[in-house]
């Protein structure tokens, strides 16, 4: 893999959980996490479906700025430490990095399966980074 032709990693820093909610749903676990940066004030939120799904720029204007197939990672900010979403918890420090899926899973069958529309959001026709 040529990692030159990689979309940029995208890396959200020194950010805490300051909201959370999930719920088991059909098998699924459901919900979404807010984290917010120490800093700036700003605030990602990262929906997940067992996986995380999607990351929300929050504020006037909501932005999605990543989504599947791309892997959304949030990992302990002092370790590196992957947290999985059932380990979620108010006041965890955490950093998200988006990692870019590789080419194979952003073809039209891929994305059938893996896409941002399999997962209910058909209003994002590519996958975002």
């Amino acid at each position: 893999m040529n990692l030159c032709s990689t979309p940029p990693l995208i890396h959200f820093l020194n950010m805490q959980v300051t909201k959370f909610s999930r719920r088991t749903e059909a098998g699924f676990l459901l919900g979404s996490v807010t984290l917010t940066n120490f800093s700036s004030g700003r605030e990602v939120e990262v929906v997940f479906k067992n996986e995380n799904v999607v990351a929300i720029l929050k504020g006037e204007k909501e932005e999605i700025i990543a989504s599947v197939p791309h892997l959304i990672i949030n990992m302990e900010t002092d370790s590196g430490r992957v947290v999985q979403t059932e380990d979620l918890r108010l006041g965890q420090r955490l950093s998200t990095v988006v990692i870019p899926a590789p080419p194979e899973l952003l073809w039209p069958e891929s994305l059938k399966v893996m896409g941002p529309e399999a997962f209910g959001y058909p209003e994002i026709k590519e996958p975002i980074i």
